[in-house]
């Protein structure tokens, strides 16, 4: 299963009249199972995921509020664009970059391997990592 580190940022108008233009921006992990994303409203879950080589969408859900639907289209530079909308959220944009990762990167406490060495390993994987040396010396 394909899985991606995902981060990006959402435009949309807020506030009353006269309204001003807010971004939030969001990281998380999506792949073709579900997902998550984080942003300042807090944590989502994605589901309904579709991961096309040209199209991506997902639904985001929050605990207790609205779903929202997300379209993204890959675009010239790498990055995606599309927009959002929900029932009773009004639509915005969205553009992201998609990263291609290990599930285990998003492990909180990899088994085995420290940190370092498991995010070493998995995206460089021609990497050698020396062990530590300690000197002898008490100077």
């Amino acid at each position: 299963m394909r899985t991606f580190a995902i981060y990006g940022a959402m435009s949309f108008w807020a506030g009353p009249p006269p309204r001003h233009a807010e971004r939030v921006v969001f990281h998380g992990r999506i792949d073709e199972g579900g997902g998550s994303l984080e942003d300042r409203y807090g944590l989502s879950t994605l589901r309904d995921v579709r991961l096309g080589e040209q199209v991506i969408s997902f639904t985001k859900c929050y605990e207790g509020r609205e779903e929202i639907l997300y379209t993204l289209y890959l675009q010239e530079d790498g990055t995606w664009l599309g927009d959002y909308e929900g029932e009773n959220v009004e639509g915005g944009r969205v553009r992201a970059v998609l990263v291609p990762v290990s599930p285990e990167f998003f492990l909180a406490e990899p088994l085995g391997k420290d940190t370092a060495t498991l995010v070493v390993e998995t995206l460089f994987p021609e990497a050698q990592l020396a062990p530590p040396r300690f000197s002898d010396d008490d100077d």
